[in-house]
């Protein structure tokens, strides 16, 4: 670390370690690939390929847990899901077939699951909730 002010999320539910620089620099090394970030950019490693990608960075969805939200630009249903999966402690399944659709918007993260599956609902996602699993239904 080069800098002061970053972001990671490297979760194992995910495909991806995510590192996104705000402030100064970060190098990254994934085995024999280094890349340097600059202000603004983040930096992918993915758990599958190996690779580094380095892009501009959303920096307010990568940090709005800093301010209490989950935060969505054109997210998938599932990267949605794992979210709510971590913080909530539920175990997420899917039942039907998958639609691709992207979703752009924020849920305060002090609400409980309901709430939050309510505001989910609104844009038409499906859910049902027993005990600690919860099923998306397409």
């Amino acid at each position: 670390v080069l800098g002061t002010h970053f972001n990671v999320m490297a979760y194992n539910n995910e495909s991806s370690i995510e590192t996104t620089l705000l402030e100064g620099a970060v190098k990254l090394n994934g085995g024999s690939i280094r890349k340097t970030l600059k202000p603004g950019q983040q930096g992918k490693y993915s758990n599958v390929s190996g690779n580094i990608n380095v892009a501009t960075a959303d920096v307010e969805e990568a940090t709005a847990w800093k301010n209490g939200l989950f935060q969505f630009n054109n997210t998938d249903i599932k990267t949605i899901m794992r979210q709510l999966e971590r913080w909530y402690d539920v175990d997420v399944s899917y039942e039907g077939s998958e639609r691709a659709r992207q979703f752009t918007g924020e849920i305060d993260r002090n609400v409980n699951l309901s709430q939050a599956l309510k505001i989910l609902e609104q844009a038409n996602v499906k859910f049902r909730i027993t005990d600690k699993k919860l099923v998306l239904i397409y």
